[in-house]
């Protein structure tokens, strides 16, 4: 039988995760934003960005992450009256 101790040793040394992180440090929810770590902990402060702390740790989950770029507005493209979907609905297409 194969104990947990082995499963993870495997794991690790394949460079591979057993499982997705559930929490993610500062650097790594930067980067997943592909933003600055100083962008990700002014966003925090704000309280833009929901983040949790275990033991003297700021720790992100992913689904906030989710959630923050989930609200984020879309960006048009410069010239660009509205959106393109807004201009399909008007016309009825």
């Amino acid at each position: 039988m194969i104990s947990a101790y082995d499963t993870v040793k495997k794991s690790r040394s394949a460079g591979r995760p057993l499982v997705h992180a559930f929490l993610l440090s500062r650097q790594r929810a930067a980067a997943a934003l592909s933003v600055s770590v100083s962008t990700l902990d002014g966003l925090t402060a704000s309280g833009q960005l929901a983040s949790v702390r275990v033991g003297g740790r700021r720790l992100y989950r992913p689904a906030d992450l989710q959630a923050f770029t989930d609200g984020l507005p879309v960006a048009e493209r410069p010239g660009q009256g509205g959106s393109a979907v807004s201009a399909l609905m008007k016309d009825g297409s």
